[in-house]
């Protein structure tokens, strides 16, 4: 799966036009999708591709502002700490000696 970041409706959302990620940890929520996504090894070249985290807020919103009632805060924030577990793993398995 992957995501482009010019078009923001959806992290499964792919065009042929702007960076092409690679969406390596999805959560899908009642209230956000929360994703990880890596350049593609064809575009990671191109522009300084990077890692992004995509945050989609599903609730209406009023202008560039939303909110998220405190057990979807801490949903998310639980959502964020295994997002940062996965990443430290798999920094710490890409580093590793190989035998």
């Amino acid at each position: 799966m992957s995501v482009t970041f010019t078009h923001p409706a959806s992290p499964s959302h792919r065009s042929g036009n702007g960076d092409t990620h690679a969406v390596m940890y999805w959560v899908k929520r009642p209230a956000y999708e929360l994703a990880l996504a890596v350049p593609q090894a064809s575009h990671a070249g191109a522009r300084g591709a990077r890692p992004r985290v995509c945050v989609r807020v599903k609730t209406p919103c009023q202008g560039r502002s939303f909110i998220l009632e405190m057990p979807e805060v801490e949903q998310f924030y639980g959502d964020l700490l295994q997002m940062i577990e996965y990443i430290q793993s798999e920094r710490r398995r890409a580093e590793a000696p190989i035998p």
